[in-house]
């Protein structure tokens, strides 16, 4: 955030809190250690993928090492203000969005393919809706917790297309299995999602 020292300072002076902001690595490294309280993935070597609002974390991690650790300024809420302030969101958005998340995650494509990760973990509410929206469309009914829950990159594309066609934020709110309150910027998260299943030729995702 830009007023990042003014809201530290008011919480400082108004609340008596000294709070301490954590770098993006500090994050990705904090995720991973509560993915391996989740997911039986501790001897696995795992990639991490974790949609924010306003950046992605990438993370490479086996047996509690991080190997690799990435965050990149590409998240739901900061790509929705970037390229679909409009209504209805129009291809030429969509493909200039998928060419800048594209070219994001292409200086790290090379060293993370290098790694090799045995299996793809995705942690955070973008990527839970998009599961979400997945067993609907499969009408399957929602589980308790989608913490172990896999689906596929076919499953993505099948979300992806069906949020192509609801191209306005109503449409959007209509949409089986997706929460009201993230349709206003689902379409970006799915874009990053897309993207990144695409770099890594990535088959399927577990999430925690």
């Amino acid at each position: 955030a830009k007023n990042r020292e003014v809201f530290l300072d008011k919480a400082r002076k108004e609340l008596g809190l000294n709070i301490e902001v954590v770098s993006g690595f500090e994050e990705a490294r904090l995720i991973y250690f509560g993915i391996l309280q989740g997911l039986p993935v501790f001897d696995k070597k795992i990639m991490l993928v974790d949609i924010g609002g306003g950046s992605t974390e990438i993370l490479i991690g086996q047996k509690g090492n991080i190997e690799f650790a990435q965050s990149l300024k590409i998240g739901a809420i900061r790509l929705t203000d970037k390229f679909f302030a409009g209504d209805p969101d129009n291809e030429s958005d969509i493909n200039q969005c998928k060419l800048y998340v594209e070219g994001m995650i292409a200086p790290y494509k090379r060293e993370i393919e290098k790694l090799a990760p045995e299996i793809i973990i995705g942690s955070s509410g973008t990527i839970q809706a998009i599961a979400q929206m997945v067993l609907a469309e499969n009408n399957e009914d929602m589980p308790r917790s989608l913490n172990n829950f896999v689906f596929t990159s076919d499953n993505l594309g099948k979300v992806r297309n069906i949020l192509n066609s609801a191209n306005t934020l109503k449409k959007r709110t209509k949409v089986p299995g997706l929460d009201v309150k993230r349709a206003d910027i689902i379409v970006a998260g799915s874009i990053i999602l897309e993207q990144i299943f695409k770099s890594f030729s990535i088959k399927s995702m577990t999430i925690s």
